[in-house]
């Protein structure tokens, strides 16, 4: 079982460039086949909930830019990473790894919250994002033995968007990808 607290954020060539980092959480189940004491292969299934901030802005006085809300976009994915791993020997082992994950959006809502307190929006965003996600992860982290059938893992995990999520075109042809970072805690039971 892995536990793991990301931050997320989206990248953007164009409109979603000021996003504000924001703290989420992860949570998943993994499996390693290792094939010596040096190489594995290892999956994860995760839940992963993503959230996005941006200000909202008008023009005020002098045609200066006014702050006139916020909006959160959230996503809730399934993140399923394919990785090769490599490690080192020893009772407490380092390990490297990368790979390929497939990603599949659940839900996604905005919220809108105005600053003049006028009623805040949740909207249902169907439509406005692509159901699939893939990309590339880099992993590394530590593992010590508790006893001799379960092992405590610590690590770092991020995951690097290469499709397009968004459904509508973004400006000057721009993209939307997504990328997380997260730490990683977990308890392996061997077999």
């Amino acid at each position: 079982m892995v536990l793991s607290p990301p931050f997320m954020r989206l990248s953007s060539d164009q409109v979603l460039s000021t996003n504000e980092t924001q703290y989420n959480y992860s949570a998943g189940f993994s499996t390693d086949y290792t094939f010596n004491s040096l190489f594995s292969l290892k999956s994860v299934i995760f839940y992963e909930k993503k959230l996005i901030k941006n200000e909202i802005y008008g023009i005020g006085e002098n045609n200066m830019p006014v702050q006139i809300g916020n909006v959160s976009f959230n996503y809730n994915y399934l993140i399923l990473p394919i990785l090769g791993s490599f490690s080192s020997e020893g009772k407490i082992t380092l390990h490297f790894d990368a790979g390929p994950y497939f990603g599949y959006l659940i839900n996604q809502k905005t919220t809108v919250n105005s600053l003049s307190n006028i009623t805040n929006q949740i909207i249902e965003s169907k439509g406005i994002r692509k159901k699939f996600d893939f990309g590339i992860t880099l992993a590394s982290g530590l593992s010590f033995p508790i006893n001799s059938r379960f092992i405590f893992d610590l690590g770092l995990q991020a995951n690097f968007g290469l499709v397009n999520i968004s459904k509508n075109p973004d400006a000057d042809k721009g993209s939307i990808k997504t990328n997380s970072v997260g730490l990683l805690v977990g308890l392996k039971y061997k077999l």
